[in-house]
Parts: C-alpha cells; sequence; structure tokens
C-alpha cells in the first residue's frame, strides 16, 4: 500500500523494497544509496519489528538518518521510532484509543479526522499513537487529531529528519470506500506527496 501510494504521488521517485525478507538488507552500506528510510504499520508486534531487524539494521537506520538521511514512521513505524526501541525521538509513545475528547473506543479501525495545513482530512487509522516530546530538537506538529493531540509531527535526529504518523496516509479509497465521496477525503497520493514535501530540509 505504501509504494502505490508513492507511485500516485506524482514524485520522481526510485522505490525498493529493503528487509529481512527482501533482496536488499537493511545494512549501513544498503540504506547509503537512499535518501529516505520508510517504515510502515502492519499489526502491533513492536518487538517482533525491532528483533527483525536486528542489532545492525537498527544501528544502520540510525546512522542513516544521524548522517543526514528521513525516516519516515507510520503507525507501528512511529511507535518503532520512539526512546524504546530505534531511539529517533526522545519520548515513548502510547496509543491515541481512549485519549480524552476522542472517538476512538478500541483497537479497531475506523476512518479519524485530522487537521492538516489547516483543513481537515480523513484518515484510516487503527490503534496509533499521538506524538510528543514537543520540547524535542527540531520539533514540529504538523496535524492534530480532532481532540487537538498531534497526529503527525516532524523531528530532528543528528542531521537528519524524523517524520512520524499515527494515522495511515498511505491508506487509499480501498481501505476507506464509504468516505470517498466526503468532501474531507483525499487521496492517499495526495497525503503521500505533502508528506515528502515537509521532509525537506528548511520545511
Amino acid at each position: 500500500m505504501v509504494r502505490k501510494s508513492l507511485e500516485q504521488s506524482g514524485l520522481p521517485l526510485d522505490i525498493a523494497y529493503v528487509g529481512e525478507q527482501e533482496k536488499i538488507k537493511v545494512t549501513e552500506d544498503n540504506l547509503a544509496t537512499f535518501d529516505v528510510y520508510i517504515q510502515p504499520g502492519g499489526g502491533q508486534d513492536i518487538p517482533g519489528a525491532f528483533a527483525a531487524l536486528g542489532d545492525e539494521g537498527a544501528e544502520a537506520i540510525r546512522k542513516f538518518v544521524r548522517n543526514g538521511k528521513s525516516f519516515l514512521g507510520l503507525c507501528m513505524g512511529a511507535y518503532l521510532a520512539d526512546e524504546n526501541w530505534l531511539g529517533l525521538i526522545p519520548s515513548s509513545l502510547d496509543s491515541e484509543v481512549m485519549r480524552k475528547g476522542t472517538n476512538i473506543p478500541d483497537e479497531g479501525d475506523y476512518v479519524v479526522d485530522v487537521v492538516w495545513q489547516g483543513k481537515t482530512e480523513k484518515f484510516y487509522y487503527q490503534d496509533g499513537p499521538y506524538l510528543n516530546a514537543e520540547d524535542a530538537h527540531g520539533f514540529v506538529a504538523l496535524a492534530r487529531y480532532a481532540n487537538g493531540d498531534i497526529a503527525l509531527a516532524k523531528y530532528t535526529y543528528g542531521k537528519g529528519t524524523v517524520l512520524l504518523s499515527g494515522p495511515h496516509p498511505e491508506a487509499d479509497e480501498s481501505w476507506m470506500a464509504p468516505e470517498k465521496n466526503n468532501p474531507a477525503y483525499t487521496s492517499a497520493g495526495s497525503k503521500m506527496a505533502r508528506l515528502f514535501n515537509d521532509l525537506k530540509p528548511g520545511r
């Protein structure tokens, strides 16, 4: 789903899969040929996801970002960036589920309102975090859930950028079919294009 949304973004991107089960492994040398590492969602087995990276993979990601590249973490990928795992941000992350003022009662699948760039948009959501560490270096709140909690945020790690999203910007109409005709619906390609724009230095 991430690749599909990137292909629909209109951006001139060369995309490759990296990982334990892929031809390209997560190593320092392999990552050096890329500009952005994207850690998608996919369940809530964060210890399992971290273990799959291994110590070498985790350190390769840290060095990749520290040296000036970018990390984009989506839902579970955002949790993986926190201080308990990759350590790309100086705080722990918790779920938006049942937070004060939210209408998310459990860990099921929902479509939620997110205010981004002054506009309310529909996002697919499944037990993603709200972002914090407002005093962290380079912190910028990019979007908020309806209750004011931060849904998307940007941080600095070394010379690089960490951009985290609690909900799923990559989710297209196949995940949110009832919302496609809602005026607040925006395409996954549009969302991903704007996220990549926010990864640019100085944004």
